[in-house]
């Protein structure tokens, strides 16, 4: 046993257990390929975060922990003041408090590094921004949105938007859009500089004469005693600033939610930066949308910073039930998310240039239908890419249901089977029943050429049914290295 000694409060003890002195359920651990486990003891109030994996179970000793968010990962009470935490296939921060206090924990898995994930995000952002989100948007600016949008959604679409919003800000201030502002005030007459019908009516109006001195004598006692000037000066409190504000400060609220995300704290800077400086330090309050200025149309800066707007606002009318499902706080399930990207990812291979997400279209948004156990299938240069499909007997299979990942209806008739697999063996390479499952896959499913296995490793491999056949088309099954 060791002892690591954090704070006077706090001892961290990092024990070997096995199995017969710790029972667990197996399936709690599929990835771990020894019996020894990991054990944390938690026993006070600590700042972390400490890090610890995904797949693995903990021994928390702790008066009545609570976990956030809830919903992902497990924790069974196991006797007084000591529970299991199991976190699963879930990555990301987590807190655990208690009456002593509270403890930030990382969950971190070795086959999705920060690189990778940042890598996933970026794919999941560029397919969530290709929406039709514009069209979605109705009376922009004209009030508060009665939608309640889902924080990631917006997060991706954000991210995607992210460089040009940048690049916007950055333009607007090099050429900011002004207009001219007349404003009148009083002055002496030897201080005039212009004379003007206008500026004698008002002397007129206001009775502001003298009766005195030379100038009153020549002119009868009717002497200016004051002269109005007109000043003539550039302002930037426009439309189309306060539009520009506006913008901006949405775009700063929704990247301030989501601080552990290094491209949006960029973005956050850059927006608190930008709104203490000329034009936007000098926009009024945004009222409505300039929708026939020319500026927001044509000039660019104005025009990007418009487009992430739209998009942001039409952000808020997309439904993704799978990914809400996958993302809980600062935890997301790599599985899920691997499987969501597995499917951009397919597309690119079977050589389409931008993948694309199905979606259904109703009277209240776009609903993203890419879920676990939901069917639904977009169109590649190479034929219908399903996601969830199922075959059953009689006509797709010969004997049980079943339902791979993702299904290519081939142009020729037959299918290519793929199942998204997020795990490794011990030696990195993809799991032995995983490549035993495509058989099963090859030889039940009616129509099958080749069955694959995903994984996030460095190999790929191809087990032929035929000798020397086609390189780009193999039968059989096989496996596909496909890392973010």
């Amino acid at each position: 046993m060791c002892h690591i000694r954090l704070k006077p409060t706090f001892r961290i003890c990092l024990k070997r257990h096995s199995r017969a002195a710790l029972p667990l359920d197996p399936s709690t651990n599929p990835d771990v390929s020894t019996p020894a486990l990991p054990r944390v003891v938690l026993d006070g109030a600590v700042e972390g975060p400490h890090l610890i994996s995904t797949w693995r179970t903990y021994v928390i000793q702790a008066r009545d922990p609570v976990i956030s968010p809830s919903g992902a990962v497990r924790l069974e009470t196991i006797g007084e003041d000591t529970h299991l935490l199991t976190t699963g296939g879930w990555m990301g921060d987590l807190r655990v408090a208690s009456s002593g206090g509270s403890y930030s924990l990382r969950v971190l898995d070795s086959k999705l590094d920060e690189a990778g994930w940042r890598r996933l995000l970026d794919d999941l952002s560029k397919a969530t921004a290709a929406l039709p989100l514009a069209e979605l948007v109705d009376g922009v600016g004209l009030g508060p949105s009665v939608d309640t949008p889902t924080p990631f959604i917006r997060r991706l679409v954000l991210r995607a938007y992210a460089d040009r919003v940048v690049t916007a800000w950055d333009a607007i201030a090099r050429r900011p859009h002004e207009a001219l502002d007349a404003a009148d005030e009083w002055t002496t007459p030897d201080r005039a500089t212009v004379a003007t019908p206008g500026a004698v009516l008002a002397v007129m109006q206001r009775g502001m004469f003298t009766a005195s001195g030379p100038v009153a004598d020549r002119l009868g006692g009717f002497a200016p005693a004051a002269w109005r000037e007109s000043i003539r000066q550039t302002t930037s409190d426009t439309p189309e600033n306060r539009f520009a504000r506006h913008a901006t400060e949405v775009v700063l609220d929704i990247a301030l939610g989501f601080p552990d995300d290094d491209v949006l704290r960029t973005v956050a800077e850059q927006a608190r930066f930008h709104l203490t400086r000329p034009p936007l330090r000098d926009a009024g309050q945004f009222r409505r949308f300039p929708a026939a200025s020319r500026v927001m149309r044509e000039r660019f800066g104005y025009r990007e910073l418009r487009d992430a707007y739209f998009a942001l606002m039409g952000s808020a009318k997309v439904r993704w039930e799978g990914l809400e499902n996958a993302v809980r706080g600062g935890l997301r399930n790599t599985e899920v998310l691997y499987q969501y990207w597995c499917f951009l990812a397919l597309q690119r291979l079977l050589g389409s240039a931008e993948p694309s997400l199905p979606t259904r279209r109703t009277s209240d948004g776009l609903h993203v239908e890419l879920s676990v156990g939901l069917p639904s299938a977009v169109r590649t240069p190479r034929g219908f890419l399903w996601h969830e499909r199922q075959f059953v007997p009689p006509r797709g299979t010969y004997s049980v249901p079943l339902r791979p990942d993702f299904s290519l209806a081939r142009e020729d008739g037959k299918w290519d089977l793929f199942d998204a697999k997020f795990r490794l063996d011990p030696a990195s390479q993809a799991k032995h029943e995983d490549i035993v499952k495509m058989h099963a896959y090859r030889d039940a499913i009616h129509g099958c050429h080749a069955a694959w296995v995903l994984y996030p490793g460095s190999t790929s491999e191809v087990h032929s049914i035929q000798p020397r056949e086609p390189d780009d088309d193999p039968s059989g099954v096989g496996v596909i290295a496909l890392r973010p």
